[in-house]
């Protein structure tokens, strides 16, 4: 790794570290604030199949075979007062290398940027235009705010980020209501001339709980795959914290997207799949988790599978330690099992298996 293409970051994330936010007063009952605030996550990650392309199938983040890498690293600019705000934050690393990598060139180094404004003085509802974080799954990029460090396969292959127009509407502290007009699935430049809609409900009844419903409609056509027609797709969170001890959370996804075969007759294929995270924090800065999760793509409709086999069926099961250091350094440990219904990995002398072992430590820094 060529560290020295990123001592610009480390600089910015530096500087944030003593000077995360600026205030600055315009009112005697308001504050317009600008905050500056940086992330840098590194892993090591060994994969036993020792995969000849070390560029790891089926994975999104951290996802680079025995190499230090680095997985995501970003400066964000934010700026927000009563009626209006702003986000810009460029990034780098192989997790923007590898979902970014459809993009126009200044795109894919843009994690994040939006501006948004608040129509009604008295409302809680915001008006956002630009790249924003998606709703779909509830494992975010930010590794650092996850309950294991390596994400679910139905959130690596669901949309990480979204373009386009989102209007959110916090009724109370309980119920948000979001709704999305889109330039497609994980696209900033639209695809073809058809916007894809979005919505999300989040709800949280007490302190202990959260729960998040999402829902995506829109055509996956373009000019390489011009037989695609509408994708739909959903997905059901739920997250349980217990005074910062006991944490879990579950995920249910499901999607369907018609396509027209060689006699232009409409065909629909399905795909889905669930995880479930449990982690306790024996002691005040030490805890362990665990998550079992599994990805069903019987038609290859989201995941192709890399071997000539047909199919994609494949279960994963996680263990990880992790070890927070200071207040903003978080180090950790896990190794992870894959077990698939049909032969999707290829080992380095070219013969595939069913199953598959990584093991993956990692430190991720937050100012």
């Amino acid at each position: 790794m060529k560290w020295k293409k990123y001592a610009w970051l480390l600089l910015f994330i530096y500087f944030g570290k003593s000077h995360s936010q600026f205030v600055i007063y315009s009112g005697a009952d308001s504050a317009t604030k600008l905050q500056i605030n940086a992330y840098l996550d590194a892993y090591f990650n060994y994969t036993f199949s020792k995969p000849k392309d070390p560029t790891l199938p089926y994975l999104y983040a951290a996802a680079k075979h025995n190499e230090l890498g680095l997985n995501l690293a970003f400066v964000n600019f934010s700026f927000e007062n009563s009626r209006s705000r702003a986000s810009f934050t460029p990034a780098i690393g192989s997790f923007m290398e590898m979902n970014y990598a459809a993009e126009p060139a200044f795109w894919q180094h843009v994690y994040e940027g939006y501006a948004g404004i608040k129509p009604l003085k008295k409302r809680n509802w915001w008006l956002d235009f630009g790249v924003f974080g998606s709703p779909y799954t509830n494992e975010t990029a930010i590794s650092y705010d996850q309950i294991i460090y390596t994400r679910s396969l139905g959130s690596e292959n669901s949309p990480y980020y979204l373009s386009g127009f989102r209007s959110s509407h916090k009724i109370n502290q309980k119920w948000n209501f979001i709704w999305y007009f889109l330039n497609g699935w994980q696209r900033i430049r639209k695809i073809n001339d058809k916007p894809a809609l979005g919505s999300s409900v989040e709800f949280k009844p007490n302190a202990k709980w959260a729960f998040s419903f999402a829902a995506y409609a829109g055509d996956s056509r373009y000019d390489s795959m011009p037989n695609l027609r509408t994708r739909y797709f959903g997905n059901i969170n739920g997250d349980y914290n217990r005074d910062g001890k006991v944490s879990a959370s579950f995920c249910l996804t499901a999607g369907n997207e018609t396509h027209l075969d060689s006699m232009n007759n409409a065909k629909a294929g399905k795909w889905g799949s669930a995880a479930l995270q449990l982690k306790w924090r024996f002691l005040p800065k030490h805890s362990v988790a665990v998550k079992y999760d599994m990805y069903a793509d019987p038609e290859e409709i989201v995941v192709k599978n890399m071997t000539n086999n047909s199919g994609f069926q494949v279960q994963s099961f996680t263990l990880n330690y992790s070890l927070e250091i200071g207040n903003n350094a978080l180090f950790r440990v896990e190794g992870r099992g894959f077990w698939g219904k049909q032969k999707m990995f290829l080992l380095d002398n070219g013969v595939s298996t069913r199953n598959n072992q990584m093991l993956v430590s990692s430190l991720a820094l937050k100012f």
